[in-house]
């Protein structure tokens, strides 16, 4: 069900800058065209070519303004390819895609996971000695930002979702396989887990996602993420006067349907159970298991960062 209208489009608008959302689809645009065939040099060349194009089709400010913007993407996007083919070189040949099969209370969890890279033997005298050694690796290019807003850097925890349950799944089926996630701002690296733990953990989110088949559940990410790490829910649910720029979830129509304010998420008491249940196992995990590190040359910002949005 959606409940936001599309706004059409003016053809003859003439665009003065570039908000958050377009920049996000530009890079991710951009990197798709990168890496579509491999060479970095010919992945650089597609990307000038890509730009040029965007710019000729007025996705972009005029003049100066375009001349800026046209630059720092192009910066941008070549600091992650560089980021990205250096983990490649890390690793390898390609490996045989796995197959996940997971059943639980009659629901099916049934997928390949394709594109995975075999470890070297260098790689794997690296990993750190108190986790699984992996024999697999997985990559991934994110367009949005990866980490925290502080001067040692970590994973934004709501960022962490699809690679967690990416993780999960890989070892629930047997296999040993590190992750890394080349973002926007930084690079992480995803140890692998143990197969009992990441099956019993896999478990309990299809249970959860059963019951939300049923009925809406009063669990959303980021409020139950400021929740179970002891932050301001409520403001991230509501909206925070000392936080102007955050994304209140109650913004979204679907939510707020149900769920009108936090006193109503929080009601029945299923709130601080289900993110205790769903969302402290993530915490955990990202503190046991992901490392994070800028990429070269990107300065360590000044401020604190909450839950940050993209």
């Amino acid at each position: 069900m959606v409940f936001d209208e599309q706004a059409a489009g003016v053809d003859d608008d003439e665009c003065f800058e570039v908000d958050r959302l377009q920049d996000y689809g530009l890079v991710r645009e951009l990197l798709a065209k990168a890496t579509a065939q491999p060479g970095q040099d010919a992945g650089q060349a597609r990307v000038a070519q890509a730009l040029s194009r965007v710019r000729l089709a007025g996705q972009l400010p005029m003049a100066g303004l375009g001349d800026n913007k046209q630059q720092a993407l192009q910066a941008l996007v070549h600091t992650m390819l560089q980021a990205w083919h250096a983990a490649q070189d890390r690793f390898g040949l390609a490996a045989q895609r796995v197959l996940i099969r997971l059943e639980v209370d009659g629901v099916l969890l049934q997928d390949w996971v394709d594109h995975l890279l075999q470890v070297k033997p260098s790689a794997q005298a690296q990993q750190p000695a108190d986790l699984p050694v992996a024999t697999h690796a997985w990559l991934e290019l994110e367009p949005g930002r990866l980490l925290t807003n502080t001067k040692k850097p970590s994973a934004r925890p709501e960022k962490l979702l699809a690679h967690w349950v990416r993780s999960l799944a890989i070892a629930a089926s047997g296999r040993l396989a590190q992750g890394v996630v080349v973002g926007r701002d930084g690079v992480l690296e995803i140890a692998p887990m143990e197969q009992d733990q990441a099956q019993a953990t896999l478990s309990m989110l299809l249970r959860v996602w059963l019951d939300g088949m049923q009925a809406p559940l009063p669990l959303p990410p980021k409020t139950a993420l400021a929740w179970v790490a002891g932050r301001d829910a409520a403001g991230q649910y509501q909206g925070s006067p000392d936080s102007p720029q955050q994304i209140a979830d109650v913004s979204e129509a679907c939510l707020a349907r149900v769920f009108p304010d936090f006193e109503a998420l929080c009601a029945d008491g299923r709130f601080a159970i289900l993110a205790e249940q769903v969302y402290a196992p993530l915490l955990t995990w990202a503190k046991q298991h992901v490392s994070a590190y800028r990429h070269a040359g990107e300065p360590a910002p000044d401020t604190a960062d909450d839950l940050g949005d993209a």
